[in-house]
């Protein structure tokens, strides 16, 4: 019946604000608390004061006392207790009044044991406004958000049969290293938590992605897997090697396990190693060769999904590859991975196609003139993949190719690497309409060559001088083409239109260069 009163009865927000100061003056140590009881006397009076008492005590003092039977129907009730009082508890904790928001918390938190369907449905925003409280202005409030006990739930549903129900968990989190919360509150149950993670980590028999890794089209769908890979990232960043000694023997324990039954397991503990590859570097360092060296054999590991995560958590490491060039085994080393993801380029499987070109392109970033010396099998494996893909991962060849020409500048710009690179470039450019979207990243491509590939020098000979004023030819076209896209295509050739400004300077000279030759 009370419920039922509190739906009816709607204070004003005047009322509230002066009980409310009340209450608030009343828990003061140092408050006069014989003026207070004065006052509250005085608006005793006033036929609303125990309505507005009710309103602000009664939602504690029954979530508190009987919260499991606000989860029942009611006879003569539409709705549950708990559907009527919930939306309004959460409400409050916005509230101005440090009395309201202390008493809907703590009412809210009473359910977190029995967890009813209306704060399940209402978890985003419970866990939001907790986060907030969790740094309130009032210390009374500070006090209790219990995050102990709904960590505990939540690492509880993060293993929930039902993979819908444990991703909304594990999304908690990321949230929680992101609410910048004290971290000793999440320390504890680290030890019980990775575990978790890398468990939900492993694909599961119905993904999406297990079908789509032979498929031309793979669906990039938000899941539980997605979503536990990144809860561990963010936990690396926060607590750095502090997770290493649970987490490396998880991993160690599913890479042991070599028979074909057991490929997920080793897939996610690959996957682990490239999550934690920032946040738990300073552990890593030391044994990064015999990580790099363990991870090198599965580029051509019989399962593709295998063979495609190693090239991401390779990709990872590409920084600390070319740190270790100039050390023991170093460059053998780099030399293995180079060639282990240009054979992985030219995989069979297009979902390993697409993650080894992005792994290269990450590569060729990092390693600059340490590829020099690789060139022209480099411009070998990515020609032949430009002949072999099919449209979707052609654009990531276009963006491997851009970026080799960012990070080798001049040293691209000779006549044997040119005829590889440019006249399947040039082709393709001359069969696509002004208002194919596959325009976009081949002019992309196009304007990080035209740094390094417009530098006539006229005693190169005839040959690479028609090359070279074929190339200008077309540049000085690409800002008109570029504007045509936008029309024919609108917003989405923004990026590339805003990533070409200013690489066109000094065309002008280069055509003049070429027309005295």
């Amino acid at each position: 019946m009370a419920a039922a009163a509190v739906a009816l009865w709607q204070p004003q927000e005047e009322g509230l604000r002066e009980i409310c100061g009340l209450l608030e003056r009343h828990i003061s140590p140092n408050s006069d608390q014989s003026r207070i009881w004065q006052q509250l006397q005085h608006y005793s009076q006033f036929p609303d004061f125990n309505n507005y008492l009710a309103f602000i005590l009664a939602h504690a003092e029954i979530c508190e006392d009987i919260p499991e039977e606000l989860d029942v129907d009611v006879p003569g009730l539409s709705e549950r207790p708990i559907n009527i009082l919930m939306p309004r508890l959460l409400q409050f904790f916005q509230s101005p009044h440090a009395v309201l928001r202390k008493l809907s918390l703590g009412s809210v938190n009473q359910f977190i044991v029995v967890v009813p369907t209306a704060l399940f449905m209402s978890m985003d925003q419970y866990l939001q406004g907790l986060f907030v409280l969790a740094h309130d202005s009032s210390a009374d409030v500070r006090k209790l958000p219990r995050l102990r006990n709904v960590i505990e739930y939540i690492l509880q549903v993060s293993k929930d049969p039902d993979d819908e129900v444990a991703l909304e968990a594990c999304e908690f989190w990321s949230a929680y290293c992101d609410a910048n919360l004290p971290s000793d509150g999440l320390r504890e149950f680290l030890p019980r938590l990775i575990p978790v993670l890398l468990s939900n980590m492993a694909y599961a028999d119905d993904d999406e992605s297990l079908v789509d890794a032979e498929d031309d089209d793979t669906v990039n769908v938000w899941n539980l897997r997605k979503c536990s890979a990144a809860g561990l990232d963010v936990l690396s960043n926060v607590y750095g090697d502090e997770i290493l000694p649970t987490l490396m023997l998880l991993i160690q324990q599913k890479l042991s396990t070599t028979n074909d039954s057991a490929w997920k397991e080793r897939e996610a503990a690959v996957l682990a190693i490239g999550a934690i590859a920032e946040g738990c570097i300073n552990g890593l360092y030391p044994h990064l060769p015999e990580i790099i060296a363990f991870l090198i054999p599965l580029l051509d590991d019989k399962f593709p999904l295998i063979r495609s995560i190693t090239c991401w958590t390779l990709s990872r490491f590409s920084k600390y590859i070319i740190q270790g060039i100039d050390h023991q085994n170093g460059s053998e080393q780099f030399d293995k991975v180079l060639m282990g993801l240009l054979r992985r380029i030219l995989d069979a499987n297009k979902r390993v196609q697409e993650a080894a070109c992005s792994a290269f392109a990450t590569l060729e970033e990092e390693a600059a003139e340490e590829l020099v010396p690789h060139l022209e099998v480099i411009l070998q494996h990515l020609l032949c993949a430009y002949r072999k893909y099919q449209r979707r991962n052609l654009r990531i060849v276009y963006d491997a190719i851009g970026t080799l020409a960012d990070a080798v500048g001049g040293e691209l710009n000779q006549l044997k690497f040119l005829d590889i690179l440019m006249p399947p470039l040039i082709s393709k450019w001359q069969q696509l309409s002004n208002s194919d979207k596959d325009l976009f990243p081949l002019l992309e491509c196009f304007t990080s060559i035209a740094q390094i590939s417009v530098k006539v020098r006229p005693k190169v000979g005839q040959m690479r001088i028609m090359s070279s004023c074929q190339i200008i030819v077309m540049l000085c076209r690409l800002p008109g083409l570029l504007r045509e896209c936008l029309q024919h295509n609108g917003s989405s050739a923004a990026t590339v239109a805003v990533g070409s400004e200013g690489k066109f300077e000094g065309l002008a000279i280069e055509q003049a260069a070429c027309k005295q030759a």
